[in-house]
């Protein structure tokens, strides 16, 4: 029953669920048999630890089909620290009960929302022009002019002649959940992390707009994902004017961030049953900014937890790491 396909899309980190596997990708699917009993996220800015016990309340076992969206990802030239992010993320490893298994992925580019892996083909691009090198070397791209031509059409190139589409990706691999019995699921990868700096003083000139603020997302997304507001974007700012007071020449503010969605958790039985989410700090006066509806413990100089029973995940989770450094 499960191993139909369809498709869905996916974005950024994301819990496990079950799947199908049909004609077009993969479609996330509800269990009615299977529950997320424990729940146990490391996230730092170098990597995601998830570990996973869950429970086949039924009689019978589950043969299923497992899937794990992975971030978007699309061209760029590669010219600053944020460009480092335009690759697909690997490895991505998976152990069941401490044994490793196999994956495999589903891969779609995407432009505008629309799946374009067939027309992009049929433009005379080979796969590897699709999802790895979008048909450039370095910073450079070059088409020729009959694939140009049909790229242009379908706005598959930017005005400069640059690739548009974003590739989307999943793994995915065979599971069999033992009937009334638990089972142990691990995941273990380097994060895409998203960089940014600004300089809100330097030599006498303050820029008071170079101080963080909730931004508008790239999707088009207004709000403020990481609860900046709450308390951490006053943290910062009174960080740098501590620097400033202290004789710092220049301050600079990097951000950090990453994301990953937790709403995918809610296509098992019931609500995870215990969470825990664990944030490692890569320096002690780094600054944390994430949306939950609860309070993050100290556990110790680098270390938060927030813990949870029965807890109904969000859709996601997007963490904002700040570092506040002083020139002097």
């Amino acid at each position: 029953m499960l191993l139909a396909f369809g498709l869905c899309a996916f974005q950024a980190h994301a819990n496990d669920s079950m799947a199908r596997i049909g004609t077009h990708g993969l479609e996330l699917v509800k269990s009615d048999r299977v529950r997320m009993a424990t729940e146990r996220l490391d996230i730092s800015t170098q990597r995601i630890q998830v570990r996973y016990q869950f429970i086949n309340e039924s009689t019978v076992d589950v043969p299923a089909v497992v899937a794990f969206p992975l971030p978007r990802y699309g061209w760029n030239p590669g010219a600053a620290m944020i460009d480092g992010n335009e690759y697909p993320l690997r490895p991505f490893e998976v152990k069941v009960d401490g044994q490793s298994v196999p994956s495999r992925m589903s891969r779609r580019a995407l432009l505008e929302g629309r799946d374009v892996t067939v027309a992009l083909r049929r433009a005379g691009l080979k796969d590897a022009e699709v999802f790895d090198t979008f048909g450039c070397r370095g910073s450079e791209c070059e088409f020729s002019p009959r694939v140009a031509a049909a790229l242009k059409r379908m706005k598959a190139l930017s005005i400069d002649g640059y690739p548009t589409w974003e590739v989307e990706e999943a793994a995915y691999w065979d599971i069999r959940f033992p009937a009334g019995r638990s089972l142990k699921v691990e995941h273990d990868y380097a994060p895409k992390v998203g960089m940014v700096y600004s300089v809100p003083y330097w030599d006498g000139q303050w820029n008071e707009q170079m101080l963080p603020s909730p931004a508008r997302r790239k999707d088009g997304e207004r709000g403020d994902p990481a609860c900046l507001a709450d308390s951490a974007r006053a943290e910062v700012e009174q960080r740098v004017r501590r620097e400033v007071a202290a004789g710092a020449k220049g301050v600079q503010v990097v951000l950090r961030d990453v994301e990953y969605v937790l709403g995918t958790g809610r296509n098992w039985k019931g609500p995870i049953g215990d969470f825990t989410l664990r944030v490692q700090k890569e320096a002690v006066d780094d600054i944390v900014a994430l949306c939950l509806p609860g309070k993050l413990l100290q556990l110790d100089a680098k270390t938060l937890e927030f813990h949870a029973s029965d807890f109904t995940p969000p859709d996601r989770l997007v963490l904002h790491f700040y570092r506040v450094e002083p020139s002097r």
